[in-house]
């Protein structure tokens, strides 16, 4: 049974959502979440880079307010956001120019990100686990964890992708 276009049910555990979006176009999904403090995880794997001058593949999993209507990194919002580039847009001149090379940076409350570090996600998929209490958000993607400061207005989860693919499964949001 689909619950809308692109996520479905997983019959082992949460729910999986595979985002897909032509390039310059995004698609996004928001998650509900429990009063009080919650925690979300999952698991995330790039599928399919578009290579472009212009655009970025890239993904984002984030804690915000329900009014902030934006997938960018903006006030209030705090989480993951994924990328995937040519090694030559990284500037990575051990690999070879054209090959994929995936990147993860925070997203931070004060609407900055953080420099990125390179992931892969090609062995079953980047575990991440948020735990939101009220007052602050940590969040571990792999073995990185980061902790912030947060207090979005009637928070949710959101999950976007852009110019390109990413499948995330196992998805639970769950009170704490």
């Amino acid at each position: 049974m689909r619950a809308a276009h692109g996520v479905r049910p997983s019959p082992l555990q949460g729910m999986s959502y595979d985002c897909d979006a032509a390039q310059n176009h995004y698609s996004e999904i928001v998650l509900p979440v429990p009063d009080g403090p919650f925690a979300v995880t999952g698991k995330v794997a790039m599928r399919h880079m578009i290579a472009d001058e212009d655009y970025v593949t890239n993904a984002r999993i984030v804690i915000s307010s329900r009014a902030n209507g934006t997938r960018r990194a903006a006030p209030g919002a705090f989480g993951i956001h994924l990328l995937a580039v040519p090694a030559r847009a990284a500037k990575l001149t051990d690999l070879p120019p054209d090959q994929t090379v995936e990147l993860a940076q925070w997203e931070m409350a004060q609407g900055a990100q953080s420099d990125a570090w390179r992931v892969d996600s090609a062995q079953g998929g980047l575990p991440f686990a948020m735990r939101f209490d009220g007052a602050r958000v940590a969040t571990q993607l792999g073995a990185v964890v980061r902790s912030d400061a947060l207090v979005p207005e009637a928070p949710v989860v959101r999950i976007s992708c852009s110019t390109g693919e990413y499948l995330f499964t196992d998805l639970v949001v769950k009170p704490l």
